[in-house]
């Protein structure tokens, strides 16, 4: 079972990263989650992690 992006042949860019964090918190209509209330930086942070 894949634990990266790598491993599943993804190599997104830095642009592409901070594209896809932007995509999501404007899919969520801005900040989402309700133990941890993640924030579009977060969401960078998280996509930054999983390469």
């Amino acid at each position: 079972m894949p634990t990266n992006l790598r491993e599943l042949g993804v190599e997104p860019t830095e642009e592409e990263l901070v594209d896809m964090a932007h995509k999501c918190a404007v899919g969520v209509g801005g900040e989402m989650g309700s133990a941890k209330v993640l924030d579009e930086d977060a969401m960078l942070s998280i996509y930054r992690a999983s390469m």
